[in-house]
Order: C-alpha cells, then structure tokens, then sequence
C-alpha cells in the first residue's frame, strides 16, 4: 500500500489550490491523480512492470511546483516506510520493497515577502536606490525617508518569491 499526502499552508496565492502528480506504472489508471493541500491518496494494489524483479525503484513527481503560489520543499518531501518508520528515500525516488507500506508526503511551502525599510537619522528627503540579484523579474526600488500624515515612501515589499537566494544592495548616494 502507497499512501501520498500533499502538506501546503494556506497561501493568499491560492486557498483552494489544486496540485497535479504524476507516478511510475504502479497503479493501474491512476498514473496521473489531483490532490488538494491537505488530500490524501491510498493506493493499495501496488503493481507495475517488473517489479518486484526489478530495482524497485518508485516515482511520484509534482511536475508544476510554483502554481497557484507554492513551491515543493524537495528535502521535507520524503517516503517513510512501515514497520519499522523508515526514510525510503525521496518523493521522486523511493524503494518501497519489503515494507507492508508507504507513506510519501509532498510538502510545500507558501511564497516568501521581502521587505526593505529606509530610516535615515535626521530624516532626510534624498532618494535611496537599491540593486538587486536573483530575482526572476528584478524589483525596481527607490525609497525616499519621509513620512506624511497619507504617505509612506520609506518602505518597499517584493512578495510572491519561490525560495532561493535573493540580495538587495543600497546604491552609493550621488556626490
């Protein structure tokens, strides 16, 4: 028996998010199946060809990672198998011979906020410019530290980001 759990939080993306999957030949009809953020899927006929005779190996996939604002936490998305609770390897690779059953679960993590705050003491009304790297689409930002009564132009919010490394640079300030 194969049991696959997705794990995704709530994202302001997509509450009702739906996430494809696809599989090696092990369950007749069912190569290709949907689940929701917090759906299951038992399959307990666990056949494909060759196996057992051959190495075993099994695969699920989520091919779209990144739809509807999540993206596959590939190092938490593990297969433990029973008895004896043990890691049989990765979502997309794993062994489930000699063990009664497998529990794979596809875990995802929403998308992640950067937010850059210009405080300058004395206030100051100059304009601050920032370079960026890793972005897919690079941000334009300039802030200036200065709050009115209706404006905030001292703070600026990148949002919607996959994980991965980003860097934000303050530019030289003009002479």
């Amino acid at each position: 028996m194969i049991t696959v759990t997705k794990s995704a939080p709530a994202s302001a993306f997509d509450v009702d998010a739906t996430f494809a999957f696809t599989s090696t030949s092990f369950a007749t009809g069912s190569d290709n199946f949907e689940l929701t953020r917090s759906q299951s899927i038992v399959f307990t006929d666990v056949q494909y060809a060759g196996f057992p005779e051959s190495s075993g190996r099994l695969s699920i996939v989520e091919p779209d990672s990144g739809s509807g604002g999540y993206f596959l936490n590939t190092a938490a998305s593990r297969c433990i198998g029973q008895p004896g609770n043990v890691d049989v390897g990765a979502l997309g690779d794993f062994n489930p011979i000699g063990y009664r059953s497998v529990k794979c679960t596809a875990v995802n993590i929403g998308p992640g906020t950067i937010v850059i705050i210009k405080d300058m003491v004395p206030d100051s009304e100059d304009v601050a410019t920032f370079s960026t790297s890793g972005f897919a689409s690079p941000p334009s930002i300039s802030l200036v530290d200065f709050i009115t009564d209706t404006v905030v132009t001292n703070t600026a919010a990148v949002e919607g980001l996959a994980p991965g490394v980003y860097t934000i640079t303050e530019d030289a300030a003009a002479a």
